[in-house]
């Protein structure tokens, strides 16, 4: 036994909002002070540093994650110790 699906209703559509109407209807307010630094939107683990984005073949994105997962350190601490090594690997060469 089947039953009817009721019908669906939406919302009734919004009134575009003006600019003037806006103002004649809000009070007046004083402006929020601005953002002091960058420290107000950038997590605290995260201040002084940068992102470095990039994408890796499927099986050494597996080999990462394995030996992250085997050392119990995380991905971003053996990149970290990766380039490291690499930076003091060229840098005999300047």
């Amino acid at each position: 036994m089947t039953t009817k699906r009721q019908p669906v209703t939406y919302p009734a559509a919004r009134k575009p909002l003006s600019l003037q109407e806006e103002a004649l209807d809000a009070p007046e307010a004083t402006p929020a002070p601005p953002a002091s630094t960058e420290a107000a939107t950038v997590a605290p683990s995260r201040q002084g540093k940068r992102a470095v984005t990039f994408y890796l073949p499927r099986d050494k994105w597996l080999s990462l994650r394995t030996t992250s997962l085997r050392t119990g350190r995380p991905t971003h601490e053996l990149m970290a110790e990766a380039t490291d090594w690499l930076l003091s690997r060229y840098a005999d060469r300047e």
